[in-house]
């Protein structure tokens, strides 16, 4: 991280990057954009005034400036689509060409979000919370926010992980994944969670889908409770209610296994009891009939039946009918 800002010779905050010059020029360009939405205009700003570092600021991007956009899946808070930007993030102020060094021709993922033409300021609180996790290295990054010109939902441009989530990987390759890739994948996803936590943060929808994973990104966790509906979402209270409820539940659910076993071991004891033939000493088979059924029969000429194509085993099933011992 050392070295000196080459214009105010003041240390760089982090590699490249001096805060107090970034801020102006970004403050310098804030007239030449707008999101539509006051909001979001302050949200992005602010983060561009305070950043440290490249990751710790948002930029509003113009939609135009994506391409091959590509519907991915459908989500709880919206869809999301793969595509390209080919400018790419801000990484560096380049004081040899006096302009930002961008990434370059990146694969993002955009995640347009349900009904956010008006969006909630809670929302936006969520966003901040995202964006201070970008810091983390076990986290799926958040570069800025854009505006689908068709439906006018604000969309999310994050960090594009190519190989899916950890429940498709673990699907498609279980049999090549290795004790250590699994002693690695267990460390970044704790390492991210361990970052969460250090933050104040709680994970409000942690699950296998939420875990993401690239060639340059192993395990990422994703989606801080962003698919959730801030004002559908249980309290504190809700949760305990519903815990004790649980509670309750298998409590009754073990009286009601317990049942169960006890009537298949009552069945299989009337079972023993109850056989359905016996055999005799001399081993014929006895057959117990209904006294009151009716029986008819007649002769039947078999003689000229062919042999079956599994008679190798026929000896072992044939019977004398006729010594029977019919009661």
């Amino acid at each position: 991280m050392g070295g000196l800002c080459k214009e105010c010779e003041q240390p760089y905050t982090d590699d490249n990057w001096c805060r107090s010059c970034n801020a102006k020029r970004f403050q310098q360009d804030f007239k030449n954009w707008t999101s539509g939405n006051p909001n979001i205009d302050k949200l992005i700003q602010e983060s561009q005034i305070n950043a440290k570092n490249g990751y710790e600021k948002l930029e509003w991007v113009e939609y135009d400036k994506f391409e091959n956009i590509e519907y991915i899946t459908k989500g709880g808070f919206g869809t999301i689509y793969k595509s390209r930007w080919k400018e790419g993030y801000i990484k560096y102020w380049y004081y040899r060409l006096n302009q930002w060094f961008r990434r370059g021709n990146t694969s993002v993922a955009l995640k347009s979000l349900n009904n956010s033409k008006d969006i909630t300021l809670e929302f936006l609180n969520e966003i901040k919370l995202h964006l201070k996790m970008n810091n983390s290295s076990s986290m799926i990054k958040l570069y800025g926010i854009t505006k689908d010109s068709k439906t006018s939902n604000f969309v999310m441009v994050m960090q594009y992980a190519e190989d899916g989530n950890f429940r498709q990987v673990l699907n498609r390759d279980f049999k090549s994944f290795s004790f250590v890739d699994k002693l690695t994948a267990l460390h970044e996803i704790s390492s991210g969670l361990r970052d969460i936590h250090r933050e104040g943060l709680t994970h409000q929808d942690f699950h296998i889908g939420n875990i993401l994973t690239s060639s340059t990104a192993f395990c990422r966790i994703t989606d801080l409770g962003l698919n959730a509906d801030p004002s559908k979402r249980p309290t504190a209270q809700n949760l305990n209610f519903r815990c004790i409820e649980w509670f309750l539940e298998s409590k009754n659910m073990r009286r009601g296994i317990r049942e169960i076993c006890k009537q298949f071991k009552e069945a299989d004891e009337f079972n023993k009891n109850q056989p359905s033939f016996t055999k005799s000493d001399n081993n014929k088979l006895i057959y117990t009939t209904h006294p009151q059924a009716i029986y008819t029969s007649r002769l039947l000429n078999f003689n000229n039946l062919p042999e079956p194509k599994n008679e190798e085993y026929s000896e072992s099933l044939k019977i004398d009918f006729t010594k029977l011992n019919i009661k």
